[in-house]
């Protein structure tokens, strides 16, 4: 029986087993940080000012704590070929370089709460987005965005009166898929 499958038969299970992997492929799971990365580049259409930025306009993110997120988010960026902004990508690595870098955008990673709390009162009042990696309590302590571990309803926190203090208004279309949170009473931030 084998001897009578036609060359052409096997060229068509062959291609059909190339084009079945290919799209397995194109499905694959995304990481945790590919399914960050691509949020984080598109929160700016949901926060203003920066959702009218005009073509071409700088939109700086900064990121503090994790330096491997920077090729990662350049990737993104490149396969996401947006032509509204020209992505600016800088490695933070000292909480002294964080007003210098210009940041629009300053995603936090990894790093202990007392340092977290000096960030945070480094960007209180500036127009910084900070945008925290599952840091807890980084929304109650002033920070403005965090995202919550993989698997939640919600894939991400805001903070309100942070967003405001930083200058910026969130689409009520973003705000729909956090949880919204406040100041802690008992912030050890400098100021409450």
């Amino acid at each position: 029986m084998l001897k009578y499958i036609s060359k052409t038969y096997i060229y068509k299970v062959v291609f059909l087993l190339l084009l079945l992997s290919s799209v397995v492929h194109s499905y694959a799971p995304h990481t945790e940080y590919e399914v960050k990365g691509t949020y984080l580049l598109n929160f700016p259409r949901f926060i203003e000012p920066y959702s009218d930025y005009t073509n071409n306009t700088d939109l700086i993110i900064g990121v503090y704590g994790n330096p491997s997120f920077v090729p990662l988010l350049k990737k993104i960026a490149r396969d996401a070929n947006s032509p509204k902004y020209n992505w600016v990508f800088i490695e933070i690595t000292d909480n002294t370089e964080i007003l210098t870098s210009n940041s629009n955008f300053l995603f936090i990673s990894g790093i202990e709460k007392t340092e977290l709390i000096d960030i945070l009162n480094i960007t209180y009042g500036k127009k910084i987005i900070t945008v925290g990696d599952n840091l807890p309590e980084f929304c109650e302590l002033g920070g403005v965005i965090n995202f919550l571990p993989q698997g939640h309803k919600k894939r991400f926190t805001i903070n309100e009166a942070a967003y405001k203090e930083a200058g910026a208004i969130i689409s009520s279309n973003l705000r729909m898929l956090a949880k919204n949170v406040s100041f802690k009473q008992d912030s050890l931030r400098i100021g409450q």
